[in-house]
């Protein structure tokens, strides 16, 4: 049994995440009397829906006593994240009462990113408190994430204040295990009714539009390049993990990309490569969102899914998005197969190239460059949305435009 269940949405996931997740993990530990098993459960994988609450994670959703919701748009966009919220409030309300003024404690939000104008607590979820007594003011007016990425002191205050909460709701209240798991497909979404992204309009100064930043990155793991190139150590467990400068810069590009634009005022997230990705990015434009995408060349030549999916984005004509492509004049991989890596590249997204290649930056080969280039990307995109909204008036979130395919060779 889990002292606490970690609720966040697979697109928050980081590396800034990860981190505040053990650094929380362990200061629970640090306060408790007892002798626990586990103290926190944070589901990992991406499971299909059938598979959502068999094993571990049902086990863990049906034993813990304390639910922490990571507050973001996506949390309340996400049905899982509903989906969990609803049968962890079941057995609150079954134990104690459907009355929301006299239920325990036992949810406890936590701020990854801020409130603003757009971005608001769900109706679904307005009687649970999440102003924490002590919090600083940075926590609610920046969000955890931003404290944990600038390794803000305020952060360790934070920790300690939220793992405090947990230990004293453990000692006060003791919820019952539920007997039965329901079928993950019947149980209710609690957020689905007013889902975040249904908000009439979008500001063109809010912390989830024009100031947020999504990142892709395309790029394989160690164990999918194995045997296929020579600069293994580039690349690590998941695709945040690359070094695309390596060995003589060991920074890694997807947490040295989030610093650039959180120093430029902008909030970001990542965005992972899936079946619902192109959902996502039809999603993040009708938001207003900037998304700066990073390719590995290398691996799009070894990974079949890389290059299916710069097949597809060719088709679209996304006016939010970026393409950026390091290049690490000193790997050997890339002075000898440089110009076949290009050709594969422009086969790929041969319209892209050739119609918008103003969105495609190759070459670059530092992360001093890099920076440069994702903050001149960020401020044309964002240039171009503000003119969009010019013509259009603010864009109102609720109405899809079809979107035109690009045709041109190769495409049938």
């Amino acid at each position: 049994m889990s002292i606490f269940f970690f609720s966040y949405s697979h697109v928050d996931k980081s590396p800034y995440l990860d981190s505040f997740y053990v650094e929380l993990e362990k200061a629970v530990k640090q306060r408790l009397d007892e002798a626990v098993d586990q103290i926190g459960f944070c589901d990992k994988r991406s499971l299909a829906p059938g598979d959502r609450w068999r094993g571990e994670l049902g086990s863990a959703l049906s034993k813990t006593r304390i639910f922490l919701a990571l507050y973001s748009p996506q949390f309340f966009s996400s049905d899982y994240c509903g989906k969990e919220w609803t049968f962890f409030q079941s057995r609150i309300k079954c134990q104690f009462g459907s009355n929301m003024n006299k239920l325990p404690p036992l949810i406890i939000p936590i701020l990854w990113l801020p409130f603003t104008n757009t971005f608001k607590v769900h109706p679904s979820a307005e009687g649970i408190q999440y102003e924490l007594d002590g919090c600083p003011d940075k926590y609610f007016n920046e969000g955890m994430q931003s404290l944990v990425m600038k390794d803000d002191n305020t952060r360790v205050d934070v920790v300690r204040i939220l793992a405090d909460r947990v230990v004293e709701c453990c000692k006060n209240f003791h919820l019952n295990p539920a007997t039965d798991l329901p079928d993950f497909n019947k149980v209710q979404n609690a957020f689905k009714s007013l889902a975040i992204a249904e908000s009439s309009q979008i500001s063109l100064n809010s912390t989830f539009g024009l100031k947020h930043v999504r990142f892709v990155f395309l790029v394989g793991t160690k164990p999918e390049l194995e045997g296929k190139c020579q600069h293994l150590e580039a690349y690590g467990d998941t695709p945040l993990d690359w070094r695309p400068y390596s060995p003589n810069d060991s920074d890694r590009v997807a947490a040295f990309s989030q610093r650039v634009v959180s120093e430029n005022g902008y909030t970001s997230d990542f965005l992972p490569l899936s079946e619902d990705l192109f959902e996502l990015l039809n999603t993040s434009e009708k938001q207003n969102n900037l998304v700066v995408i990073i390719l590995d060349l290398w691996s799009m030549k070894e990974i079949e899914e890389i290059k299916d999916f710069l097949e597809q984005y060719d088709k679209y004509n996304f006016l939010n998005c970026s393409i950026m492509i390091p290049w690490n004049v000193q790997n050997i991989d890339f002075e000898s197969k440089g110009d076949k890596l290009k050709e594969i590249l422009e086969k790929a997204i041969f319209n892209t190239m050739n119609l918008k290649p103003q969105t495609i930056n190759i070459q670059i080969e530092s992360f001093a460059d890099l920076s440069d280039t994702i903050k001149n990307a960020v401020e044309k995109i964002r240039g171009l949305l503000v003119e969009k909204a010019k013509v259009y008036g603010c864009v109102r979130s609720d109405i899809i435009i079809e979107r035109p395919e690009i045709s041109g060779p190769g495409r049938g």
